[in-house]
């Protein structure tokens, strides 16, 4: 390691997450973690280490994501996107949804579900809950 140069290194920051939750990530009593690694990202880049496109900005991006995909269990979409914007100080959830990434699972979904039934032919009618529509002309619709 001693040999090669430092924008050829690849190193690794590794927070603690306990207890285990994300929306715990790099949690110390006493600490401010995001602004030490924010000033360690800093010392690292003066020694000339490669660490182009990180900072501030990930770290935020990271903790909101980790945040959103801890809430979502037990709060569901909205109500896991709601209290990620409130955090963020976004004005819009769509803002929101595109800074957690979460337009790339909608598109994953709709990609997934595309062109195909919603209940399958055994599905309707067989429970009572769903029921079949027939277009005038008499024919499934």
């Amino acid at each position: 390691m001693r040999r090669l140069a430092n924008s050829d290194k690849r190193i690794a920051l590794v927070l603690s997450a306990y207890p285990t939750k994300h929306a715990r990530i790099g949690n110390a009593v006493g600490l401010d973690t995001p602004k030490s690694l924010l000033r360690l990202l800093g010392a690292l880049r003066a020694h000339g280490y490669d660490i182009a496109g990180e900072g501030g900005h990930t770290l935020r991006r990271s903790a909101a994501r980790a945040l959103y995909d801890e809430l979502v269990e037990e709060r569901g979409y909205d109500g896991a996107l709601r209290r990620v914007q409130t955090m963020l100080d976004h004005k819009h959830s769509m803002t929101t949804e595109l800074y957690l990434g979460l337009d790339v699972d909608k598109v994953a979904r709709n990609k997934a579900l595309r062109g195909k039934p919603m209940f399958t032919r055994r599905q309707v009618g067989t429970a009572g809950n769903v029921i079949p529509l027939t277009r005038r002309d008499g024919t499934d619709g």
